[in-house]
């Protein structure tokens, strides 16, 4: 192993590539050519990352619409609360509960000054904000998410995570790129069902909009629009953090699933050289005796089984470990250049304790320990078990890169490649901008070679301003909600008493507000007819209430002492029929 890399250094060396970059080859960059007519460019996007959450909280900064009915709108800065209720959706707003059915769609518009918003969702990862019409629906017993978006506002909740803020320009414009085509080849693949990307590791990470990562949001506005494709189809621009020095075929990683001659497997100099490309490593010492315990225990079973198979250990004899003489990677899993080795081959000496002769009929004993001076060579699995003795695994895959090295000391076993090392190392690109000022189209064309990258003209998304809409289309029509059981009053305390809400409609509901004014914020709503404990009646025909669930204060014209049979006058503002 050792022996190839020297060589490999060499050439790099006599050919001028080494310490250069990939630039200073001859091979020709291919221009970036337009691509014909607007395409659409809607990516929806399951936030498969909130997993399996009955309940969510929604800030809306924008103007949204329930399935694009006028008559059901929510203005900038409405909080909603949404939560599962059977197979129905309950959503909650400004002490109001509605019953959306089983599945809506919360639709964005232009507000009043011509901006688009968006939505804080509460639950997400991080405080950003998702730009696109949210369908909500349930599926076994939890909220599913599905945004629908423009591509190019998807790729800045995507570039500024797969990548971060800290990469060069170049690197994060190739990012753009490749995370650019592969959504649409997902697009293209997905079309017959409801989704076409989901937003973790599964596909590539989206974590919605951060206008404070400047450096992603201007690789994706300066190669708006191009994408890579192959022959007639995007392209499967798979990447990884880092290939550890070659690139893998997409063939050994997946099988002969597609076409990916566009592809190759090549060594990657780049990769290799940034510090920060993930890279483990364990030395095997000379001295046996000083092996990590687990690794010796593995040699120990295959020696003793090769030496009693050539004769040379009896039943009942002892054998050890004496020295280490060699350690070498083997068995490339895919063949041909794969420095992908499949096993690790030992060279050791035994040590052994041997039966003495003795007297007819007297106990056999062992001798003292001897090193046995022909070595004996066995090999161990390097994914099944050296990677895991030495606590050396960077992936829970078959994918890393394994070498081997002697030392003064023993031998030094190397693992590198973080992911599967299909298509771009984001490592490599890194240092490809970084150490050799190569631009995004040279990164693209070394990681892809035999792709060819278009200019994609998108269909204009525009939204509409929610005055624009037809009028109501009824999907804001009352729909009956299942009455929650209350819990029950907590006993009296001196000086309060019972009370029953008592207002016009049998379905009407009497506001609690956090304070006791009109003006105060709404903290709930109690239907007619509900119970409550008054503690105490203040000026300005207010009471300070509380139920076993919330305490606020409500207006003293629509209660009633239990017992007083008192019912309400004509209805005002703290009336609310929602239902």
């Amino acid at each position: 192993m050792r022996k190839r890399t020297a060589l490999w250094l060499c050439l790099m060396m006599i050919f001028g590539l080494w310490g250069t970059g990939f630039s200073e080859t001859t091979e020709a960059i291919p221009a970036v050519i337009p691509y014909g007519a607007p395409m659409d460019a809607t990516i929806r996007v399951l936030l498969q990352s909130l997993g399996q959450r009955p309940a969510l909280g929604l800030t809306l900064t924008g103007s949204f619409s329930v399935d694009g009915d006028r008559g059901f709108q929510f203005e900038p800065d409405t909080e909603i609360k949404l939560g599962v209720d059977g197979q129905s959706i309950a959503l909650k707003t400004g002490g109001v509960l509605i019953d959306m059915g089983s599945k809506f769609t919360l639709m964005r518009h232009l507000d009043d000054d011509g901006n688009a918003g968006g939505a804080y969702i509460h639950e997400s990862e991080r405080d950003t904000l998702f730009c696109g019409d949210l369908t909500f629906s349930v599926r076994e017993g939890s909220l599913r998410v599905v945004v629908a978006m423009d591509i190019e506002e998807y790729l800045y909740g995507v570039v500024a995570y797969e990548m971060s803020e800290g990469f060069p320009l170049e690197a994060l414009k190739a990012q753009a790129v490749a995370a650019r085509t592969y959504a649409m080849q997902r697009k293209a693949r997905n079309a017959s069902q409801d989704y076409d990307i989901v937003d973790t590791t599964n596909d590539q990470v989206f974590k919605g909009f951060d206008a404070r990562y400047q450096r992603p949001i201007q690789a994706v506005d300066e190669t708006r629009g191009i994408v890579g494709r192959h022959g007639n189809r995007y392209a499967d621009c798979v990447y990884s953090a880092s290939n550890g020095g070659q690139t893998a075929l997409a063939t050994d990683v997946w099988g002969n699933s597609g076409d990916y001659s566009y592809l190759d497997m090549r060594d990657d100099p780049y990769d290799l050289e940034n510090p920060d490309s993930v890279v483990k490593s364990a030395t095997i010492l000379r001295d046996a005796t000083l092996m990590d315990e687990t690794l010796y225990g593995l040699l120990l079973d295959r020696v003793a089984v090769a030496l009693y198979e050539k004769g040379e250990l009896e039943e009942g004899e002892a054998v050890g470990l004496a020295e280490v003489m060699a350690v070498e990677a083997e068995n490339p899993v895919y063949g041909g250049e794969s420095r992908q080795y499949g096993d690790i081959r030992f060279t050791v000496k035994p040590s052994v304790r041997k039966f003495v002769p003795a007297e007819e009929g007297a106990p056999q004993e062992l001798g003292d320990v001897q090193t046995l001076e022909e070595p004996v060579v066995v090999t161990l699995s390097f994914y099944q078990e050296v990677r895991g003795a030495l606590n050396i695994a960077i992936n829970p895959q078959n994918y890393e890169l394994v070498e081997a090295e002697e030392t003064d000391e023993g031998f030094v076993l190397t693992v590198r490649r973080y992911g599967h090392g299909v298509g771009m190392s984001q490592r490599g690109a890194e240092w490809m901008a970084k150490e050799y000022g190569m631009t995004y189209l040279e990164i693209l064309h070394f990681y892809y070679p035999g792709l060819q990258f278009y200019e994609m003209a998108w269909i204009d998304q525009s939204l509409t301003h929610v005055d624009s809409l037809p009028d109501s289309l009824g999907y804001a029509a009352p729909r009956p909600t299942p009455r929650p059981t209350p819990a029950p009053l907590p006993p009296l305390a001196e000086g309060e008493y019972y009370a029953l809400v008592s207002v016009e409609g049998v379905d009407a509901t009497l506001n609690v507000r956090e304070a006791p004014t009109m003006e105060a914020t709404i903290v709930d709503v109690i239907r007619n007819g509900a119970r409550l404990i008054v503690m105490e009646e203040m000026e300005g025909g207010w009471a300070r209430m509380k139920t076993a669930e919330l305490s606020g204060y409500v207006s003293m014209t629509f209660i009633a002492p239990e017992n007083a049979g008192e019912s309400a006058g004509e209805g005002t503002e703290e009336t609310m029929h929602v239902f």
